[in-house]
C-alpha cells in the first residue's frame, strides 16, 4: 500500500513563530534555544551555549511558545534540523526556527517528527533552502514540501522505530531526564 504525498503545511494544527527581530537577553532567567541546540541525532534539544531572557520577556516579547510534543524545526543555517520539545517545557525559542504542532486528525504527531527526520524529508528540504552563505528555509514554503503519509496504523510502526533509533542520551539529556550525573560520567 503506497503512501500520499501531503504538503507539510497541511499536517498541522499550528506554528510557532517568533522571528522577525531578536529578542532581548538576561544574564540569567529562562533559557532561550537557539539553532545549536537542535541537532538531528537528539531527540531533545540540548542546552549548549544558551542564553536567557527575563520572566518579563517570556511573558509579553514572544508571539507563542511550544508546547511538550510540538517539533521544533529550524529554518536557517541549518534548515530541517528537528527536535521534539519535551515535557515540561523549560525554554523558549529564537527566532531562526518555528515550533510546528501536529494535527493529530491528519498525521500521528510522532511519524511527522519521524518523517521530517528521515532522509528522503531531509533531501527535499536541502533542495528547497534558498542562500548560499547562509541558508534558510522559509515559512512560506512549508506547503510545498510534500511529506509522505501511510496508513495511521504504519505511521504509527514507523515512528516507534524512528524514535528508538533516535534515543541516544548525551550528557546534556539527563538533567531534562531526571538522572543523576553519576550515570553520565560512567
Amino acid at each position: 500500500m503506497g503512501s500520499a504525498e501531503v504538503p507539510f503545511s497541511e499536517l498541522l494544527s499550528e506554528v510557532i513563530d517568533n522571528r522577525g527581530k531578536t529578542c532581548p537577553t538576561a544574564d540569567s532567567g529562562i533559557a532561550l534555544i537557539a539553532t545549536n541546540c537542535i541537532r538531528n541525532d537528539l531527540l531533545y534539544p540540548t542546552y549548549e551555549k544558551v542564553r536567557f531572557v527575563s520572566a518579563q520577556t517570556y511573558s509579553t516579547w514572544f508571539r507563542g511558545h511550544p508546547k511538550s510534543g510540538d517539533i521544533l524545526f529550524v529554518n536557517k543555517a541549518t534548515p530541517g534540523r528537528v527536535c521534539l520539545v519535551p515535557d515540561p517545557v523549560d525554554f523558549c525559542i529564537a527566532q531562526d526556527m518555528v515550533a510546528v504542532r501536529a494535527d493529530p486528525d491528519k498525521i500521528y504527531p510522532r511519524y511527522l517528527f519521524a518523517v521530517l527526520r528521515s532522509p528522503i524529508a531531509q533531501e527535499r528540504i536541502a533542495k528547497m533552502h534558498v542562500g548560499t552563505l547562509i541558508p534558510h528555509f522559509k515559512k512560506t514554503d512549508f506547503n510545498k514540501l510534500l511529506l509522505p503519509v501511510p496508513s495511521r496504523r504504519e505511521q504509527k510502526c514507523r515512528a516507534s522505530r524512528q524514535l528508538g533509533q533516535n534515543a541516544l542520551v548525551k550528557m546534556g539529556d539527563f538533567r531534562r531526564l531526571g538522572l543523576p550525573a553519576q550515570i553520565a560520567a560512567g
